[in-house]
């Protein structure tokens, strides 16, 4: 009998590295490069809000302005407040 909350398969971070191994290209070694950064910028990627960067291939990354990013990102996580106005009603 299965218990709740009893997960099975791979994590979620499994699955993402899997993904990223799998591309094979200069996709798979940016986004894996990229991930290293977050991971070193924060040890908890638990917030809610996601968003996308553009990166194109042959583009070089700022690595001390990408953390930078990652970081302030992780303290609005943090802080419970968005940066996105709600439609408000009429």
């Amino acid at each position: 009998m299965k218990q709740p909350g009893a997960r099975q398969g791979p994590s979620a971070s499994e699955l993402i590295s899997k993904r990223i191994a799998d591309l094979g290209d200069w996709r798979g070694e940016t986004l894996s490069r990229m991930r290293q950064l977050i991971k070193n910028a924060d040890s908890s990627l638990d917030g809610n809000t996601r968003c996308a960067i553009d990166i194109h291939e042959g583009e070089a990354v700022d690595r001390s302005a990408f953390m930078a990013l990652v970081r302030q990102a992780v303290a609005l996580n943090r802080s419970g407040q968005s940066n996105r106005s709600k439609p408000t009603k009429s």
